[in-house]
């Protein structure tokens, strides 16, 4: 997996995944705007759907192919460890922010790793889908996540994106819901909640 780096401020970092079709720069913006001190790594997938960048093979109807997920999850989880070893990030306070296929790829790494030995204090899901539902989050007793979801969303619908809301809560101390009218975009709304909650929550730890 490609990772491009903007280095700046070293105790607060942003690891960003991108949404299909996406690269590993995608978020930059968003990311200045909550924090223009931050620094900023993107992960960028490896799994092309025709000419499109994801990190996992979905299926004709939406679906996730849980065994290309399953990969990607392992493999992003394995890049984290080595980029923070590499750029020395075991003091830093790192957040994740992902948009919708990149969203998807956080919530399976919520499930599959406890964060925690890596200082993962918040995560920031722009319009994920509720994949493996059967599949508890684990306990990440310092972790805050903030996510968000269109009404109109063609890819999910409010009934399980608050299963998934609900799912979090049970495993993690503080999750915070935004829905917003529209479908799968990303709005200026969500940006500046996000930065509002960043502010509020994830900057006390400096």
């Amino acid at each position: 997996m490609f990772v491009g780096k903007k280095m700046k401020d070293k105790k607060r970092v942003f690891f960003s995944f991108h949404g299909t079709g996406g690269e590993a720069g995608q978020l930059y913006d968003i990311v200045t705007t909550i924090d223009p001190t931050a620094s900023y790594i993107g992960i960028e997938g490896d799994v092309l759907e025709g000419e499109s960048k994801r990190y996992f093979k979905r299926y004709k109807d939406g679906t996730a192919d849980l065994k290309s997920l399953a990969r990607a999850t392992t493999l992003i989880y394995r890049t984290l460890k080595k980029v923070i070893a590499e750029e020395n990030l075991e003091q830093s306070n790192i957040s994740l922010i992902g948009f919708s296929n990149g969203a998807n790829v956080i919530s399976d790494l919520l499930k599959e790793y406890d964060l925690t030995p890596l200082n993962v204090v918040g995560a920031y899901l722009f319009h994920p889908v509720h994949f493996r539902k059967d599949v508890p989050f684990k306990n990440q007793p310092d972790l805050r996540v903030f996510l968000t979801a269109g009404d109109e969303d063609v890819f999910t619908d409010m009934d399980e994106i608050e299963e998934l809301e609900e799912s979090l809560i049970r495993h993690i101390p503080e999750v915070k819901l935004l829905q917003v009218y529209g479908g799968h975009e990303l709005r200026t709304q969500e940006i500046i909640a996000a930065k509002e909650f960043y502010d509020a929550r994830d900057n006390k730890n400096e």
